[in-house]
């Protein structure tokens, strides 16, 4: 058995099926073959570098540490509705907890995982299957579990502009 996901990228998806992946357009679904998979991860390194702007904060992958951090991700993203280059800046602020004793980190993830489950029980959600939060919690969704944060101490800000394509 091979890999199944979930692709938004036609591009992608067109150069998958042109080296073997069974792609189902309409539901965007690609089908790597084993063969793929196991080829892909023999010729992957079994180590790097994340490499920091400031070499001295370089983080090696495996790491013994886990490494928390809100940035590492696309600073320009294309809007998966409207096709729009847009560059989105999140900000989002928390601190130690003295009252409870629970660290940021756990305020920050325990609280989201909290309110996406509570958003499936009352059938906010219509995703159905496995997701990843970012797939289903956007738009309104996304407002709501802001504001729930908030209401928890936790503070977010977002900033987003239209960006022109590249030449």
């Amino acid at each position: 058995m091979g890999s199944r996901g979930e692709v938004y990228s036609d591009t992608a998806l067109a150069l998958l099926e042109k080296h073997g992946a069974r792609v189902e357009r309409e539901t965007k679904i690609a089908h790597i073959p084993k063969e793929t998979v196991e080829h892909c991860l023999a010729a992957a390194p079994r180590s790097f570098i994340l490499g920091a702007r400031n070499p001295a904060h370089n983080f090696p992958m495996p790491s013994p540490v886990t490494r928390y951090a809100l940035d590492g991700t696309a600073a320009f993203a294309q809007d998966f509705h409207t096709g729009q280059r847009r560059k989105y800046v999140i900000e989002m602020v928390d601190r130690y907890d003295d009252a409870l004793g629970f660290t940021s980190m756990a305020r920050t993830t325990g609280f989201t995982g909290a309110i996406i489950a509570r958003m499936i029980a009352r059938g906010d959600l219509k995703v159905k299957g496995m997701f990843m939060s970012e797939q289903a919690v956007f738009g309104p969704l996304f407002d709501m579990l802001v504001s729930e944060l908030a209401t928890a101490g936790v503070r977010f800000t977002l900033t987003t502009e239209k960006v022109e394509p590249l030449g």
